[in-house]
């Protein structure tokens, strides 16, 4: 196995959850941690906080990786959201919403 000692990763979703949980175990094996999240105090202490909503693009959030540490070695996205929202529903936004989210988007 690759030794994670100063390896950089990008973790989207950072702030709570399934994203937060990975980037504080990502910290404690040794990463560099960029964390994407749209409240940067949220971010898990020892990373590199950036503002990121995963609706738009991650340009931003890569360039200031890119800025801070020179490179970028692994993405994790972990950011996503459930609606609570009935299948046969005529309102489709909420699962629109879902895909605008979890859907992973090229940088821009």
């Amino acid at each position: 196995m690759l030794d994670p000692t100063g390896r950089v990763v990008m973790v989207s979703g950072a702030s709570r959850g399934i994203g937060h949980a990975i980037a504080v175990r990502l910290l404690a094996a040794g990463c560099v941690v960029s964390a994407g999240v749209r409240d940067p105090g949220a971010a898990p202490p020892g990373s590199l906080a950036c503002r990121y909503d995963a609706t738009g693009p991650a340009g931003p959030w890569v360039q200031e990786t890119l800025a801070a540490h020179g490179r970028i070695d692994a993405l994790v996205n972990a950011a996503g959201i459930n609606p609570r929202a009935h299948f046969l529903s005529a309102d489709e936004a909420p699962f629109e919403r879902m895909w605008q989210v979890n859907s992973l988007r090229p940088c821009g």
